[in-house]
């Protein structure tokens, strides 16, 4: 493909790679009325890291009242394949959720 820029001279400045943040599974969710199963999130996210995303914000560890979507986000991380190429990153808001994440095996 002819660029007047690249005759030019000039190059094209890629990067070696690139850091894809997959933020559905938890800004998604917790935007909608209907509640998905457990089942289904952990299939979605084990969907989702098998194929693109490096990284995932997959959860939030809050009481189900706060936001009901992600009330079972301790089973949804306990429940996922872990691809050992993906982060997986959880928003941890106090230490009550920090110790139902850290025993959630």
């Amino acid at each position: 493909m002819y660029s007047p820029l690249l005759s030019r001279g000039w190059t094209r400045k890629w990067p070696v790679s690139i850091k894809l943040k997959e933020v559905g599974p938890r800004n998604g969710l917790q935007n909608e009325k209907e509640i998905l199963s457990t089942e289904d999130k952990i299939a979605w996210i084990n969907a989702l890291s098998k194929n693109w995303a490096s990284v995932y914000r997959n959860h939030i560890i809050c009481p189900s009242k706060m936001i009901p979507q992600l009330g079972d986000a301790v089973k949804v991380a306990g429940g996922i394949t872990r691809n050992p190429y993906v982060i997986y990153a959880a928003l941890v808001p106090n230490m009550k959720g920090l110790e139902e994440y850290s025993n959630r095996n």
